[in-house]
């Protein structure tokens, strides 16, 4: 449970980060809270898993925004918008991403957001398969390994919320000179 809990607090800091009216930073922080609800469905032996998955296993892992999705779509008709991020989550901008394929402009807002602080959120904690990494270490594995993925606005967005040294920020260097993070 943690996971998304921390997802929806992320996504809501971003959505004011950028300036965010106050209904869509709470629209956000549930799609945040939401967006994988469809794990309940994933079999625990292939959620606690300490091997790589099969590629059978990893199939059934990526029906998951699918499922939440499908989840989602029982609520009434004014959250809509919870079960189309929670079914876009896994998208990238460049269409790379699963289970369509979308581009950005056929993603909504949300997902977009979502899919990159989910990313950043599952690499700062340990997972069956692997340790965790600390956060500047899983800011800059996103930025080296996934900046075609996200919206460049959101990314740095990431960089200036979630960094050790937020960009405009002020530091003092080992040779006591003062630097600004540009």
């Amino acid at each position: 449970i943690q996971h998304p809990v921390n997802v929806a607090v992320f996504a809501i800091k971003m959505a004011d980060h950028l300036g965010f009216e106050h209904r869509k930073q709470v629209e956000i922080g549930m799609a945040g809270l939401l967006h994988d609800v469809g794990m309940a469905a994933i079999p625990e032996k292939i959620l606690f898993k300490q091997g790589r998955l099969s590629s059978e296993e990893i199939k059934l892992f990526r029906q998951r925004p699918n499922f939440s999705s499908n989840i989602l779509r029982t609520l009434d008709k004014k959250y809509v918008y919870l079960a189309e991020c929670a079914a876009q989550v896994y998208e990238r901008t460049d269409g790379s991403g699963y289970p369509r394929g979308l581009k950005a402009d056929e993603m909504h807002e949300y997902a977009q957001m979502i899919g990159l602080l989910d990313m950043y959120e599952s690499l700062i904690h340990s997972r069956p398969q692997r340790g965790r990494w600390t956060p500047f270490a899983a800011v800059k594995e996103i930025i080296n390994s996934s900046k075609n993925h996200f919206n460049k606005d959101y990314l740095k967005a990431l960089l200036s919320i979630f960094t050790a040294f937020p960009i405009h920020s002020y530091v003092r260097l080992n040779s006591n000179a003062i630097g600004k993070v540009i």
